[in-house]
């Protein structure tokens, strides 16, 4: 199973520090999603923390996928 999809959403008020609220979701290809919401601080670029997220999320589906085979 892996990720294929991903997007995120930016909320468009700002927080009283200027922080904004990003939602990201991941599909995976069984139809899963891996929703993840943070306090993004500005000038964050979102498309590269969703990009490697999604790489994260491979990984740990990846192990879990590994880890039922050789459960058996």
């Amino acid at each position: 199973m892996s990720i294929v999809s991903s997007s995120f959403v930016v909320d468009t008020h700002n927080q009283i520090d200027g922080r904004i609220y990003v939602k990201e979701t991941h599909v995976d290809s069984a139809g899963g999603e891996h929703i993840v919401e943070y306090l993004a601080n500005v000038g964050m670029d979102h498309a590269a923390i969703c990009t490697a997220r999604a790489e994260q999320i491979n990984a740990v589906l990846a192990e879990a996928e590994a880890d039922e085979i050789l459960a058996g």
